[in-house]
């Protein structure tokens, strides 16, 4: 077998490149002397030398000792040291090219930007693209200080208001742990505090709350528009939406609570979320009860009297919340 073809052969080999009937013939040219076997061992012993990066940048490798080893041979391998060189620096070459670039170049242009509240902790944020938000207390959000071209990605833990700046070309989405929310540019809250549900609610615009979607559309979903709150269980993997009352959609900030021919029920949901408290109605009458009031630095005492003032009711401890009767 002549030199060159060894010298080929021997490359895949290392390579893991061969195929079957060379690895047949590499075999055989080993078997038919002790000087073939001792070639083979002094370049094999070049090449795993030179796997290491310190062969590039340290003293790991004596190519002193190494031409010592092998001088006998040196004319018959000098051509398959130099294929191996190169090919070890043309791997090296492309390899931190893409290092640079992955890691470098494309890091200096588009940094992940995380903001994080503690309890009782509100931020203002301000987005690449000019739309605005406030990060509610024990949350955290991220974002690319460039945004891409196709959409306009977050992701959110917690709970925060977003206020999105209109682009039709260019869709904006939120990701939370459990569900996204995608839109073109309205305002919205979105609530994903616990692992197990999510809630968004829309103060202008429209929104589409889901949790995939696919070349051929939303997996599971829902469509959500001014005045609606969605609401997503993850144990159900279900959906549903229902009215809110948007002048509270901001209440805790403003230190006011405001009730204009609001339905009890709303109510109810509005006082429980600004005092973190239960409040159940025990009688049919007051479910289709319109309740007008507005209060400044609002106390439970004060909402609770306004009701029973104004419904002839009562609203009464029990069992770590409240029954209104």
């Amino acid at each position: 077998m002549e030199i060159h073809d060894i010298d080929n052969i021997i490359i895949r080999h290392l390579c893991g490149e061969a195929s079957e009937s060379e690895e047949a013939l590499l075999s055989d040219w080993l078997k038919e002397s002790k000087e073939n076997k001792k070639y083979y061992k002094d370049l094999k012993k070049i090449w795993e030398e030179s796997q290491s990066v310190g062969a590039f940048t340290k003293a790991s490798f004596d190519a002193e000792k190494a031409w010592r080893t092998i001088r006998p041979y040196h004319e018959k391998k000098s051509r398959l040291v130099f294929k191996i060189i190169a090919s070890l620096a043309a791997v090296a070459i492309i390899f931190f090219s893409v290092y640079y670039y992955t890691y470098y170049n494309e890091g200096l242009r588009n940094d992940l930007i995380v903001v994080s509240t503690s309890k009782g902790e509100e931020k203002k944020i301000t987005l690449p693209d000019s739309s605005h938000l406030i990060l509610k207390e024990n949350s955290i959000l991220k974002y690319h200080d460039t945004f891409e071209a196709k959409a306009r990605y977050v992701e959110l833990s917690g709970s925060a208001f977003f206020d999105v700046y209109p682009l039709q070309s260019n869709p904006f989405i939120i990701k939370t742990p459990i569900i996204n929310v995608k839109v073109l540019g309205t305002k919205f809250l979105v609530d994903n505090y616990s692992k197990d549900s999510a809630v968004v609610k829309v103060t202008e615009g429209s929104v589409r709350m889901y949790t995939s979607e696919t070349a051929l559309g939303y997996s599971n979903g829902i469509d959500l528009s001014m005045g609606e709150e969605g609401l997503f269980v993850k144990k159900e993997d279900s959906f549903a939406s229902e009215p809110f009352n948007i002048s509270n959609i901001d209440a805790k900030e403003k230190g006011i609570l405001e009730f204009k021919n609001t339905p009890l029920p709303l109510v109810v949901k509005d006082v429980e979320e600004y005092f973190h408290i239960k409040i159940e109605i025990h009688s049919a009458r007051l479910l289709n009860q319109k309740f007008n009031a507005r209060f400044s630095d609002p106390t439970l005492e004060k909402v609770f009297n306004s009701i029973e003032v104004s419904f002839n009711c009562q609203v009464i401890p029990d069992s770590g919340g409240y029954i209104i009767k």
